[in-house]
């Protein structure tokens, strides 16, 4: 397992990069996402249309699952077939997102164990929930937009990485105890 300064420096800079390429290809990035997100949701609908086939349909059971299942596999096709139709549906999903993630960015920054932390951490809620409320009501530049919310938590991770312990632990020797003699009576 890696520490968790590791984790911290190593998320921040995928979410950097991811931010960076994002921010400066927002037509390629929203094409891909959709059609990614559709293949996600295809495969994930067929499979549990297959489970359902295999466990429930001889019990009648789990017809639920199996509606989902084909309301998914839908879902799926059409953000194949249609991405940029269906991105206009994700950049206001997208943009909500943001929104929460500002909220409960500003409401973990209390819980930091620094000050300056805390300050930066709320400067960057700040910013991220502008971004989401501006994603909201320009849509147009939603992805110029999520880009730079990533940016910023990019950043964001990275600054908690390096601050954070570094995960190692120190050996300490331990001397052992003097034993007793083998021979020692408690007889008296």
């Amino acid at each position: 397992m890696l520490p968790h300064r590791s984790v911290g420096i190593i998320a921040g800079a995928l979410i950097l990069i991811l931010g960076c390429v994002i921010f400066f290809m927002p037509a390629l990035s929203t094409t891909f996402l959709t059609i990614f997100t559709g293949v996600v949701i295809l495969v994930v609908s067929v499979s549990s249309i297959i489970a359902w086939i295999a466990r429930y349909r001889k019990e009648g059971a789990g017809v639920a699952v199996l509606v989902l299942a084909i309301v998914g596999a839908v879902v799926g096709v059409v953000c194949l077939l249609h991405p940029l139709a269906m991105a206009q549906a994700f950049i206001w999903i997208i943009a909500l997102c943001i929104i929460v993630l500002a909220v409960a960015q500003l409401i973990s920054a209390f819980f930091l164990p620094s000050f300056l932390l805390s300050i930066i951490s709320i400067i960057a809620a700040a910013v991220t929930f502008i971004i989401g409320v501006c994603s909201l009501f320009w849509p147009m530049l939603v992805v110029s937009f999520v880009g730079a919310a990533f940016i910023v938590e990019g950043l964001m991770q990275l600054l908690l990485g390096i601050a954070a312990p570094s995960g190692r632990t120190e050996t300490v020797k331990v001397e052992e105890a003097p034993k007793p003699p083998a021979n020692s009576s408690d007889e008296d």
